[in-house]
């Protein structure tokens, strides 16, 4: 049996992309460019749904290249999600170009999250892929989110409006 072949949505103002894993749905006009949450598991009571957020931003001159969007990033995490820590911090490639990928963990209320970020950084305009799952479902999903991240075609540019 084969797996099911992944679609891919695209953001159309700045042509930022990332695969779709089956079942997953697009949220549209959800605050990103875009947004991904996985299917419910049948019987599954409301609760926090893994999700997938690709966000893109002109960053400041100060914080232009890799080095200093990464460690800008870090410590706005640290000031903003309640017990927040990080667990690997990787070099990586994202979409061809220089990349980071940092898995952290923290509290979303009374959910334990487990967070994997991949971004990059090109022409002044950074492209972060954001996955999320509680802590205990996330051996089940990394392979996905690493999948998605794979993937991902960072933005081209940023268009006025479209930012995340």
């Amino acid at each position: 049996m084969t797996a099911p072949a992944w679609t891919s949505v695209t953001h159309p103002a700045s042509g930022a992309r990332v695969p779709v894993p089956p079942g997953w749905q697009p949220e549209l006009d959800a605050g990103a460019p875009v947004v991904l949450v996985s299917p419910p598991a049948p019987g599954q009571a409301p609760g926090f749904r893994p999700n997938i957020v690709v966000t893109i931003e002109q960053i400041p001159p100060e914080v232009a290249g890799l080095a200093a969007y990464t460690a800008s990033s870090i410590t706005g995490m640290q000031r903003m999600l309640t017990g927040f820590h990080v667990i690997a911090i990787d070099d990586i490639t994202v979409g061809g170009h220089e990349g980071c990928r940092v898995l952290c963990g923290h509290r979303d209320g009374t959910y334990a999250l487990a967070t994997e970020h991949w971004w990059t950084v090109a022409g002044g305009v950074a492209t972060t892929l954001t996955a999320s799952c509680q802590v205990e479902d996330y051996l089940d999903l990394a392979e996905v989110f690493e999948q998605a991240a794979a993937g991902m075609i960072p933005a081209r540019g940023l268009d006025r409006g479209s930012a995340g």
